[in-house]
């Protein structure tokens, strides 16, 4: 059954998905000011030519300030552009972006192409309805059209090798012809003005994620710094103490290695493979604000930082236990703060309504984003425990 007829019957429950391949991401970077604050992450990559550490800042300041001056259907996307869509509602929308998910797979595209196709539909359809355009609105028969549109026009501005349009026909099942995803494709650019560099979430998420893994690096840094000189001093001291005074000591000194056991610094295989699920967890939530209609009441940073706080929360409650005490400090620390320019209460209402629909998709039959994150490829985060609620600070 095609995607088109799917989304015609989803009032009646009907219809399947592709189940196909998954693909990597790679992760860029981060930038620190103040050095009583910076994670030094982009120290860790200045030496590569690719990584461009001289400009990302500029780059993620242009993205803020891209979203605080956004023109709805231009840049953003209008969170109620349903409202003014007569064929179109929240159910086909998650179901034609549930199949771009899979289709992105099957192309084995980049991350970011993704989300500049999921913005593109969005700006589009925020752009073409009975509000903008007296009469015109997008047919609920088009919206695969649409879709697969997008996700050619993104793979053009983000891929080096992006699929062919009769790649794109077929992966449609021939429910549309070659010059019908031309033509789109032409309509689509002069509606949005060509405008194809808009913040997403993506650049926001690679940012803070870049961040936390330059403060973990930092902090193994120093926390194995610090053994040294305390194994150093130790050696000193005993050199100088009697057999008596070693033997009276002896208890303390063993409860003092029990408490330090705990809170021994990651090795670098420990780092890198808590930086590596951090990752996933966080585009876990991610992607599933994406599907998510509602979502698109928040900015994208907004998106970006709720998904990663999630993700946090996740991997301390796996690594501490459901029933640990959260501690804000702990979770979105003081240099978390500083990059993100936000506290917890910023965007905990977002983190909620992501939170919310996690809980509800497992419901339903579009698993698309569980799919691809129950696979070794992504690090099966998708099996993870959930919180049940956003951590209240």
């Amino acid at each position: 059954m095609s995607l088109s007829l799917l989304i015609q019957r989803c009032a009646h429950g009907s219809g399947s998905l592709l189940s196909l391949r998954s693909s990597l991401y790679s992760p860029v970077g981060t930038a620190g000011k103040e050095s009583s604050v910076s994670p030094h992450a982009d120290r860790l990559r200045e030496n590569n030519p690719v990584y461009c550490s001289d400009v990302i800042k500029d780059i993620t300041t242009m993205y803020m300030e891209s979203e605080k001056e956004a023109i709805y259907g231009q840049v953003l996307p209008s969170p109620r552009y349903l409202t003014y869509q007569p064929e179109i509602n929240e159910k086909m929308r998650m179901i034609l972006v549930d199949w771009l998910i899979d289709v992105h797979l099957k192309f084995k595209l980049h991350p970011e192409t993704l989300y500049l196709t999921v913005s593109i539909v969005d700006r589009y359809l925020s752009s073409v309805n009975t509000r903008r355009t007296t009469g015109r609105y997008i047919p609920r028969s088009k919206l695969q059209l649409v879709g697969i549109t997008a996700i050619l026009l993104a793979a053009k501005y983000e891929e080096i090798w992006p699929p062919e349009v009769k790649e794109c026909v077929y992966i449609c099942a021939n429910t549309y012809t070659r010059d019908e995803v031309i033509r789109m494709e032409r309509e689509m650019c002069t509606e949005l003005s060509f405008r194809f560099t808009v913040p997403t979430p993506f650049p926001f998420i690679v940012r803070l994620l870049d961040v936390v893994e330059g403060l973990e690096r930092q902090q193994q840094t120093q926390q194995l710094s610090h053994q040294l000189q305390q194994i150093q001093s130790q050696s000193q001291s005993q050199s100088q103490q009697t057999q008596m005074q070693a033997s009276q000591s002896q208890p303390q000194s063993l409860s003092r290695s029990r408490s330090q056991s705990r809170s021994q610094p990651r090795s670098d295989e420990e780092c890198t493979a808590y930086v590596v699920q951090l990752r996933h967890t966080a585009f876990f939530f991610l992607d599933h604000g994406m599907l998510d209609y509602k979502c698109l009441q928040f900015s994208p940073s907004q998106q970006a930082k709720a998904a990663l706080f999630l993700a946090l929360v996740t991997l301390h409650m796996k690594e501490q236990g459901s029933s640990y005490v959260l501690n804000n400090d702990i979770i979105w620390t003081r240099q978390l703060q500083y990059y993100s320019k936000a506290q917890v209460r910023d965007f905990k209402a977002c983190a909620r309504t992501m939170l919310d629909f996690v809980s509800y998709v497992s419901t339903t039959r579009y698993q698309s984003v569980r799919r691809k994150y129950s696979s070794s490829k992504y690090g099966e985060v998708a099996k993870l425990t959930m919180p049940s609620e956003v951590p209240d600070f």
